[in-house]
């Protein structure tokens, strides 16, 4: 059985990308058939990992076009694959919104995984696109900042979202917890 990851917190500037970025290089590097998605319009984990989301299939064409993540994927280093995101996926969340079930469309693309971890990075919200990725994944990632008062109000909100956002049985996501040091004074 794979696992899934998806890096999510509703804030942005607080280390999704860069996590999911390090954590798929470094679980690839030590020889793990890693697959990256993007979901995030911004796009900013595909353009890291290499690939210009231009002319090439990418995460709109699975959610929207039913295309499975094996036929999106591209190979960007050895044992490590990225589903790219781009800006089409700007308006994804209202077209979503739209749909009966949207919130199923990337668990339903991921069948038959070929892959031992797949590391999703999630967009600065908690929209239809950040609700796929936590109905997908099998735990959960929330890279705090810290420094910022209200930082532990979106984990728990995120977990309220993936304990009971899909209709159909799943097991719930678990939280990976990770203690991270509070930075040093200066």
């Amino acid at each position: 059985m794979s696992v899934t990851i998806a890096v999510a917190n509703a804030k942005g500037g607080c280390g999704k990308t860069t996590s999911a970025l390090h954590l798929s290089v470094a679980l690839a590097d030590v020889g793990y058939n890693t697959l990256a998605i993007d979901i995030d319009a911004q796009h900013t984990l595909s353009r890291h990992l290499g690939v210009v989301p231009r002319g090439i299939p990418t995460m709109r064409n699975v959610l929207f076009d039913g295309a499975s993540v094996q036929d999106v994927a591209v190979e960007v280093r050895p044992n490590l694959r990225v589903v790219p995101a781009s800006l089409t996926l700007a308006n994804a969340d209202v077209s979503l919104s739209q749909l009966a079930g949207s919130d199923l469309r990337l668990r339903r693309a991921m069948t038959s995984p070929d892959w031992d971890i797949c590391v999703i990075d999630c967009p600065p919200s908690l929209g239809k696109l950040c609700m796929n990725a936590l109905v997908a994944a099998t735990h959960f990632l929330v890279p705090i900042d810290s420094s910022a008062p209200y930082a532990l109000e979106v984990p728990a909100a995120l977990c309220g979202s993936s304990c009971g956002s899909s209709p159909t049985p799943a097991p719930p996501a678990a939280a990976l917890q990770v203690p991270v040091p509070p930075p040093c004074a200066p």
